[in-house]
C-alpha cells in the first residue's frame, strides 16, 4: 500500500490515455451471416455493435456469405463499421465454413495457416493479420489469429486439432513471436475429450486427409489450450460472463472459445468478457456501445457466445492494488470488505472498469464483479461474500484477481473454511435450523441430503427440457428441484443435538414451480417423517403442481408456502431423523419407448463422399444425456464394428417446442453397404441396430448376436453431394410411428425431416423446494415448587401454557393461561395449599 500510495501522488496528474487500448473479439455464428433483414443476421450485427470491437474474429462464416457483391459480409462490415476485410485462403480439407478478421485499422500484414504443399491437414484456413493501430510504434502492433478447429469425438477429430494448432505455432515460430510481443490467437478451439498422445496416424481419417512432413511424432492432444502454446507463453485470461460466474461460451454450456494472449499483454492488464444479453439486466460488465439488448439476443444470434475485452499494447499505468480486511472467512458466513486501489488518478473525462474475479465462485464471490472508477477516484470497495457450496470439501484455497486495461493484473489469496455436515444439526429447543439452497449450482445432491436419481442437471431457470434434478434459481438464489417425469424422492438428516426429547416438530417450506407443461401431469410432492420406529405422510405439506399455465418455463414463478407442526413425537438425545420429499407424477409415465433415435444419415454420393452424418433425436423423456449414447458402425463384410463415435452438448442442434431435442455430426468414413450397420447405444443397452441395403448379425461390439432391422431404403451413389439423405417421416412423438424415406432434396440435418413432425409427449412439471426451516420442541415442562410455594417452570417463546391445579388427582381447577416469552415463569400458590398437585400443559 505505501508504494501505491507513492506512485498516486508522484504520478496523479499523467492521463490514462498514454497507454493505447485495442478492443478484440471472437465470435462463432453459427451457420453463417446470412442475408440483412434475416433474424439471425439482425441478431448477429446487434451483438457486435453492442460488444464493439475494434477488430473481430469470426468462425463459421458460410462460403455462401462471401458471395454475390456486396456479399453478407461486406454489407454486415459496412454496418458496423469494419473497412478492412480479411479471408484466408490455402490448402484445407473444408472450403465451406470460414474464418474471417475484420478490423477497424489496416493490416500491415496478412497471413493464411493452412496446409503447407504436399500435405492436406487443416480443417479450415486460419486468419492471422498484424493490425496497424494508431498510436503504437510499429513493434507494439498486435499479431492476431482466429481459428476454428475440427470438432468433434472422434480419435481423429482429438488428432486433427493438435495438427491444427501445431500448425498455428509453427507460424508464430516463424514470425520469430515470443511472450515479449503483443500477440492473441482466438476462436473456436473445440477441445473437447481428454488429453492423448499419438504416435501413428490414427484410423478414421479422410481419404482426403495428407499430414505435412513438417509434423512430428510423437503428437500430443490436449484439452485446454496453454500447453500448446508454452514456448512463448501464451496465457488464458479465464473470461466469465456478466455475472462472473458462467464461463460457457457454447450455450449447451461447454467452453469451447478462447482468447489466448501472450505475456507481455497479460502483465500489462487483459480485461475480457463473454458477453451474453440474457444477462444484461442485471450485471453490467465492461462498458459497451448503446442500450443494453432484449434477453434473447444471443439466442436469435448464434448457439456461440462471444469473447471480447481490452488489452493494452504498451506501457501500462502501473499495478493495481487489492486487499481484503481479512483473508480467513466461513461459508455462509458475514462477508469481509474488498478494496481496489488505482495506482494513478484518472484524468477527465477518463474512467477505469476493473473487473473482479474469483477461481472458486461457488466458494467466494466479490457483491460487484465490476468497479467503474471515475475522474479522480483511486479507491473503491464492495464486499467478498463466503458461499454455502453444499458440498463437504474442506478448508478451500481461493485467487482473487483485479484486471483492467492499462494496469497490471493484482491477486489475492484467502481460505474458506467448509461448514457443511452430513446432517442437520438441531441444537436448541425453540431454534430453527433453516436450508435456503443459497448458492447451491445443483451438481449434486446437497450435504445432508440424498436423492434416489443422481443425475443433476445443474442451475436452471426453468429452460431446460432433461428430466431429473437440479437447482431450479437465479445468481445466489437456489433450490432443490425437479423436472418430474417419474418418482424421485429427495431425503435430508437431521440430528437432535438439543439434550432433551423432541416430542414436537414445526416445520415449513416453500414450494416453487419453474416449469410448466399444459395440461400435463398434476405432479405432487409428498413429505414424510422418517423416524426410528415409523415413517408418517404428512398431508398439510403436500404440493400440487399447476396444470393450466403456458408450457415451458414461467414467466413468473408460482410461490406456495405451506407449515404445519407434528405432535406426540418421541425423538431422543443424539437420535436422527429424515425428512422425505417424494415428488409423484400425476399421470403415469409415458411408456419409454424408444426416446434416444437415429434420425436422419447420409453415407453416398457422387464421387468421393461428402459430409457424411448421423442426426439423433432425444425424446424429452429420455432420462440421461447425449454424451451416454454412443454410435457403433458395422461392417457388413464380416459384420464387426469399424468405427465408434460419441457426440456431446456441442452437437446440439436446437430444441423443439415439443421437448425433444436434435443432436448432428459429421462422421467420415461411413461405409456403403451392401448391408452395412448402425447401432445406437446407452449404457451398454442397445436402443436400435439399423442396417440400409440388406441386414447382418453382428459378430462383436455391443450389438453382437444381435440382427439388424433393415430400414428398407438406401442411397443412391449417383446422388449430387448435399443431397440424398435417409430420414424418417411421418407425424408422431416416438420412433414408433415414423417410416424410413429417402430425400431426393437437400440434407436437413440438424432440423426436422421434410414430412417429419414431432408431437409432445405428456410432460412433467418443474418445481422445487426451498426455506425449508424445521424447528424442535418438548411439550415436556420440568415445574419446581419453593418451600413458599412459588411454582417456577421454562417457558418457550409463542407457547402456550395452561396451569392446574388438584387436591386429588381426579378433580383439575384451573389456575393461569401463560403465553411463553423464553423466560422462566415464577407463580404463587400459596393461598392453594388445600391444593397439593400442580400441572402445566404446553401447546404451540
Amino acid at each position: 500500500m505505501v508504494r501505491s500510495l507513492i506512485l498516486l501522488l508522484t504520478l496523479s496528474a499523467l492521463s490514462l490515455l498514454e497507454a493505447v487500448e485495442l478492443r478484440v473479439a471472437t465470435y462463432n455464428v453459427l451457420s453463417g451471416i446470412e442475408a440483412p433483414g434475416t433474424t439471425s443476421h439482425d441478431a448477429l450485427q446487434a451483438v457486435l455493435d453492442r460488444i464493439n470491437a475494434d477488430v473481430i474474429g469470426l468462425q463459421e462464416v458460410a462460403a455462401a456469405d462471401l458471395r454475390e457483391t456486396p456479399s453478407n459480409l461486406d454489407i454486415l462490415a459496412a454496418n458496423l463499421g469494419y473497412p478492412y476485410i480479411f479471408v484466408p485462403s490455402g490448402i484445407a480439407l473444408d472450403t465451406n465454413s470460414r474464418v474471417v478478421l475484420l478490423s477497424k485499422f489496416p493490416f500491415t500484414e496478412t497471413h493464411s495457416i493452412a496446409s503447407p504443399e504436399g500435405a492436406r491437414d487443416v480443417a479450415r484456413a486460419h486468419a492471422a493479420a498484424v493490425i496497424d493501430v494508431p498510436g503504437t510504434p510499429d513493434e507494439a502492433d498486435p499479431t492476431i489469429v482466429t481459428l476454428h478447429l475440427k470438432c468433434c469425438f472422434e480419435l481423429d477429430d482429438f488428432f486433427r486439432r493438435a495438427v491444427e494448432l501445431a500448425r498455428v505455432s509453427l507460424f508464430l515460430d516463424a514470425q520469430g513471436l515470443t511472450g515479449a510481443d503483443n500477440i492473441i490467437v482466438m476462436g473456436d478451439y473445440n477441445l473437447l475429450g481428454s488429453d492423448t498422445s499419438y504416435s501413428t496416424l490414427p484410423p478414421g481419417l479422410p481419404s482426403t486427409f495428407q499430414l505435412g512432413a513438417d509434423i512430428p511424432f510423437p503428437l500430443a492432444y490436449f484439452s485446454e489450450p496453454t500447453p500448446y502454446f508454452s514456448a512463448y507463453p501464451l496465457l488464458d485470461p479465464e473470461p466469465r460472463q456478466q455475472d462472473g460466474i458462467a464461463q460457457n461460451t457454447f450455450s449447451g454450456g461447454s467452453v469451447l472459445d478462447y482468447m489466448m494472449v501472450s505475456q507481455a499483454l497479460m502483465d500489462r492488464g487483459v480485461a475480457l468478457e463473454i458477453y451474453n444479453s440474457e444477462r444484461e439486466e442485471s450485471f453490467p460488465g465492461l462498458p459497451k456501445s448503446g442500450p443494453a439488448l432484449p434477453a434473447n439476443t444471443s439466442d436469435l444470434a448464434s448457439d456461440h457466445y462471444p469473447i471480447f475485452g481490452d488489452v493494452d499494447l504498451d506501457a501500462g499505468a502501473g499495478e493495481l492494488d487489492i486487499t481484503l480486511a481479512t483473508a480467513i472467512l466461513t461459508e455462509g458466513a458475514a462477508p469481509t470488505a474488498l478494496t481496489v486501489t488505482l495506482p494513478i488518478v484518472p484524468g477527465l473525462g477518463e474512467s477505469v472498469t476493473v473487473l473482479l474475479s474469483s477461481s472458486a465462485c461457488d466458494e467466494a464471490m466479490p457483491r460487484e464483479i465490476t468497479l467503474t472508477f471515475g475522474p479522480g477516484e483511486t479507491s473503491k470497495s464492495t464486499t467478498l461474500i463466503p458461499k454455502g457450496d453444499s458440498i463437504i470439501d474442506g478448508p478451500q484455497e481461493i485467487t482473487l484477481t483485479a484486471s483492467a486495461a492499462g494496469f497490471g493484473v493484482a491477486s489475492e489469496r484467502l481460505t474458506v473454511l467448509d461448514q457443511d455436515t452430513a446432517s442437520y444439526q438441531l441444537t436448541a429447543l425453540g431454534v430453527p435450523v433453516t436450508e435456503a439452497f443459497d448458492a447451491y449450482l445443483g451438481t449434486q445432491a446437497p450435504a445432508s441430503w440424498i436423492s434416489t436419481d443422481p443425475d443433476f442437471h445443474g442451475l436452471d431457470q426453468g429452460t431446460f427440457t432433461t428430466r431429473g434434478p437440479r437447482s431450479y434459481g437465479v445468481g445466489n438464489d437456489g433450490s432443490l428441484g425437479l423436472l418430474t417425469g417419474e418418482e424421485v424422492t429427495f431425503t435430508s438428516d437431521f440430528t437432535n443435538q438439543t439434550g432433551a426429547t423432541i416430542t414436537s416438530l414445526h416445520l415449513s417450506y416453500t414450494a416453487e414451480q419453474w416449469r410448466s407443461f399444459f395440461n400435463g401431469g398434476a405432479d405432487q410432492l409428498q413429505v414424510s417423517l422418517i423416524t426410528a420406529t415409523e415413517t408418517t405422510v404428512i398431508p398439510e405439506l403436500t404440493f400440487t403442481s399447476q396444470t393450466d399455465q403456458p408450457t415451458g418455463p414461467l414467466a413468473e414463478v408460482l410461490s406456495t408456502s405451506f407449515e404445519t407442526t407434528l405432535t406426540d413425537l418421541d425423538i431422543p438425545a443424539n437420535a436422527t431423523f429424515q425428512l422425505a420429499f417424494q415428488a409423484l407424477p400425476g399421470t403415469p409415465p409415458e411408456p419409454e419407448g424408444q426416446t434416444a433415435f437415429i434420425n436422419e444419415f447420409h453415407y453416398d454420393n457422387t464421387g468421393s463422399d461428402q459430409e457424411e452424418f448421423v442426426e439423433i433425436i432425444l425424446g424429452p423423456n429420455f432420462n440421461g444425456t447425449i454424451d451416454e449414447l454412443s454410435l457403433f458402425f458395422y461392417n457388413g463384410l464380416n459384420n464387426t464394428t469399424y468405427r465408434t463415435t460419441t457426440f456431446g452438448e456441442e452437437n446440439l442442434d436446437q430444441t423443439l417446442s415439443s421437448g425433444h431435442r436434435i443432436y448432428s455430426g459429421f462422421i467420415s468414413g461411413i461405409q456403403n453397404g451392401a448391408a452395412d450397420g448402425i447401432a445406437l447405444v446407452h449404457h451398454g443397452a442397445v436402443l436400435q441396430f439399423l442396417s440400409y441395403e440388406g441386414s447382418l448379425t453382428a459378430a462383436d461390439g455391443p450389438a453382437i448376436g444381435l440382427t439388424s432391422t433393415d430400414i428398407g431404403v438406401a442411397q443412391s451413389p449417383a446422388a449430387l453431394a448435399g443431397q440424398g439423405s435417409l430420414g424418417l417421416a411421418g407425424e408422431a412423438a416416438d420412433l414408433g410411428d415414423f417410416i424410413w424415406t429417402n430425400a431426393s432434396g437437400p440434407f436437413s440435418m440438424g432440423a426436422l425431416n421434410e414430412n417429419q413432425t414431432l408431437l409432445a409427449y405428456t410432460q412433467g412439471q418443474g418445481f422445487a423446494i426451498d426455506d425449508l426451516t424445521v424447528t424442535p420442541f418438548t411439550t415436556d415442562v420440568i415445574v419446581t415448587l419453593s418451600p413458599d410455594f412459588i411454582l417456577s417452570f421454562p417457558t418457550q417463546s409463542g407457547a402456550t401454557y395452561e396451569v392446574e391445579s388438584s387436591p386429588d388427582l381426579i378433580r383439575w381447577f384451573p389456575e393461569a393461561t401463560l403465553t411463553g416469552d423464553g423466560l422462566p415463569v415464577s407463580l404463587d400458590v400459596t393461598t392453594n395449599t388445600p391444593r397439593h398437585f400442580f400441572r402445566v400443559s404446553q401447546s404451540l
